[in-house]
């Protein structure tokens, strides 16, 4: 067997190759608005947080109900994150030096592009998430707990006759294709809102919108759920 007859076996062995247009994404917004914390004073229900950060929570539930999973569909593109070891040389005596582990980190902010509705409405949910991160009326930043949220990103097949969708994580709208491989980054927020260019001659094009994300830690979804893994 030729080594083109080779590459061609290992191609239909491994199902194909990955495409960069074939993912799927799924936002997770932070969930402190499904319940106001309060206190009991003088006998009248008092809310903990300031006024600014309840408004910027009930626009952003309101998106989120509102839009049901549009965020998702409008992400054009995004950038899976990385993973470093962490290294630190030692040598003894007179030997080459050996870079050996002494920790881990996750690299950089998750970049992601989304197109815009005409309203600009996934704007509006980015800014909102925003406004529960920092008052923008007092410049104060609230707490951390309360603006973090996850993110799923997904590597889909190329095939079209896998039947029915990956079951409980992928978008019911995704009827063709399945789940191969899944990150869940935690403590998510938006951190960066791009800009918008605008112009004349762009008259055929859709806007976009690109928006970076801070996170702590990203997990391969492989290791809990063997239908994300190539392996047993």
């Amino acid at each position: 067997m030729g080594q083109i007859d080779k590459f061609r076996a290992a191609m239909a062995s491994a199902k194909g190759f990955a495409r960069p247009s074939k993912f799927a994404v799924r936002i997770n917004p932070p969930n402190t608005f499904r319940s106001i914390p309060t206190y009991s004073a003088n006998g009248q229900e008092v809310s903990t947080e300031n006024t600014e950060f309840l408004k910027s929570r009930r626009a952003l539930m309101e998106l989120n109900n509102g839009m049901r999973g549009q965020i998702n569909l409008f992400c054009s593109s995004i950038e899976m994150p990385g993973h470093d070891l962490q290294t630190q040389q030692v040598q003894h005596g007179s030997a080459p030096v050996r870079d050996m582990v002494t920790s881990h980190a996750f690299e950089g902010m998750i970049t992601a592009s989304f197109y815009l509705s005409e309203d600009l409405k996934e704007r509006h949910f980015f800014e909102q998430w925003q406004r529960m991160a920092v008052n923008v009326e007092s410049h104060k930043a609230n707490f951390y707990d309360d603006y973090i949220g996850s993110m799923e990103i997904f590597q889909l097949s190329n095939g079209l006759d896998s039947g029915l969708p990956f079951p409980t994580i992928i978008d019911k709208i995704i009827d063709v294709d399945m789940a191969e491989y899944g990150i869940i980054a935690s403590e998510v927020y938006p951190a960066t809102i791009s800009g918008i260019e605008y112009g004349y001659e762009r008259g055929n094009q859709i806007a976009t919108m690109a928006v970076g994300f801070n996170y702590r830690e990203w997990r391969n979804l492989g290791n809990k759920d063997s239908r994300l893994r190539p392996y047993s």
